[in-house]
């Protein structure tokens, strides 16, 4: 075991920035459409590193202060889907102004107190920059996605509506290309071998159970059988008995059938039947809410005019769903989206079953043959939807770090101010974005280069005040820490 040391005051300081200041200056070299590229090695491939995030994931150690820079970041990623390149540089810029003014005298207690106490004016300052979302292209401007993606984007965000929700995912070999939602949609596996894919006027058994018992299932059989018509059933699970009846009856050709269980397990599997249930009409099956296949009636049916499966997504034509339980259902999930807003992996969930049960989505279909070597596409592409969306909500701010400069502008305060310290923390913190790009175009053009309002780029406002408090709250960190202690 190496030797135990203790630092602390300015050597830790001192120290904590020259750990974090390789990952914040690969962070800021490759800001911009004019930023070197953060490239690495998989394998025998190259790639190139797309985030803040990214760069900190492959540069930062696992000293405690580069992965809490790391954490940080990604959590980030997390929460936000995109920003982390400015949250890094602002970080790091917030807490090497904040170490300053710790060495000019100023007691980080105090620094802290008067970032807090800040709040609502810089909160009013972002209003006073923030104007209306009208249009997609000011904040398309500054990515450097491949070409023809960000029409191909565009495209898809204006074919799923404000509402809607674009899953983007990666398929070798079938072009880029959009597919336009159609009807209620749910990842689901089936449970009969060479069962049929594409049916018409459709009848949903919806269960939230694993169904075993063949005789509760034997009367609704007999009925489609002499009816003709096609019946699916959705559950959990078909197992035993009941599992060999339907399969021997499909095999005969007696009965047009699909037995399906959603893909995910667990609660969730509870969640997805009940919005089934709801989008077509059908009454779930479940002990929970005093039903069972026992007494299942032909008006506890769901209905859709088509079905149609392509591998493991199921889409239900025309679901016959009554208005108002939709829409009750539609407010709870809007709540679920709400109250997941921190736990990225929830907030999804919820916000794709809003989306389809809406019938209000689009999938944007990625080819990696067809994009560059070493080009990561599909995360870039979320990462900008969650950019878009943000925008949508709370509208813009002026792009380039034009707008931050202005905010920290509003917020500078003189130095006989009790809060001088904490008011250039967070004008360095804001400054720091505009600061990495123009030194990133200044080979490219003049030295004294300032994005225009004529370039038109934009930024989400809720986006940029959300990264600010989280690179205002790393930094305080920061700045607080009394002591370390470091072996070797």
């Amino acid at each position: 075991m190496g030797a135990v040391r203790t630092i602390s005051g300015p050597a830790l300081r001192q120290s904590l920035l020259k750990e974090l200041a390789p990952a914040a200056n690969a962070i800021g070299r490759a800001m911009g459409t004019e930023g070197r590229a953060a490239l690495y090695a998989v394998g025998n491939s190259v790639r190139r590193a797309t985030s803040g995030a990214e760069i900190a994931r492959r540069i930062c150690g696992d000293g405690s202060v580069g992965r809490l820079f790391r954490e940080t970041l990604t959590e980030a990623e997390t929460a936000f889907g995109d920003g982390t390149s400015r949250l890094g540089v602002m970080a790091y810029a917030a807490f090497s102004a904040g170490f300053k003014c710790v060495e000019s005298g100023y007691s980080p207690q105090s620094i802290l107190a008067g970032l807090e106490a800040l709040g609502a004016e810089v909160d009013d300052a972002f209003v006073a920059e923030t104007r209306p979302f009208e249009d997609y292209k000011p904040l398309l401007r500054a990515t450097a996605l491949p070409a023809g993606l960000d029409a191909l984007l565009v495209e898809a965000l204006e074919c799923s509506g404000s509402e809607g929700l674009v899953e983007v995912e990666e398929e070798s070999g079938s072009g880029n290309r959009i597919e336009a939602g159609e009807g209620f949609v749910i990842e689901m596996e089936s449970l009969l071998d060479g069962e049929l894919i594409a049916m018409d006027d459709v009848f949903l058994v919806v269960a939230n159970d694993v169904i075993s018992d063949f005789r509760a299932l034997v009367p609704v059989i007999e009925g489609f059988a002499t009816s003709n018509k096609a019946l699916i059933i959705a559950a959990r699970g078909l197992e035993g008995q009941a599992r060999a009846l339907l399969e021997r009856n499909r095999q005969a050709k007696v009965l047009r059938i699909a037995a399906l269980r959603p893909q995910d397990q667990g609660p969730r599997a509870a969640e997805l039947l009940e919005d089934l249930a709801i989008a077509t009409g059908a009454v779930l099956v479940s002990e929970h809410v005093g039903t069972s296949l026992d007494s299942l009636r032909p008006d506890m049916l769901g209905h859709a005019a088509g079905y149609r499966r392509n591998r493991t997504r199921a889409a239900f034509l025309t679901p016959a769903g009554h208005s108002q339980a939709i829409d009750d259902r539609v407010r709870y999930l809007e709540t679920e989206v709400r109250r997941h807003r921190y736990l990225a992996f929830d907030r999804e969930h919820a916000a794709r079953r809003l989306a389809r049960l809406r019938q209000r989505w689009t999938r944007l279909v990625l080819d990696p043959d067809r994009l560059s070597q070493g080009e990561d596409s599909a995360p870039r592409v979320r990462r900008l939807i969650a950019t878009l969306a943000s925008a949508r909500a709370g509208g813009v701010i002026e792009g380039g770090g034009m707008a931050l400069d202005r905010i920290a502008a509003r917020l500078e305060g003189n130095p006989a101010s009790s809060q001088f310290a904490a008011r250039a923390v967070i004008a360095a913190c804001l400054r720091a974005p505009l600061g990495h790009l123009r030194r990133n175009a200044s080979s490219a053009r003049h030295a004294s280069w300032r994005p225009s309002s004529a370039d038109g780029m934009a930024d989400p406002a809720m986006l940029s005040r959300g990264i600010l408090q989280m690179a205002l709250s790393l930094a305080g960190c920061l700045i607080s820490l009394e002591g370390a202690i470091l072996r070797g």
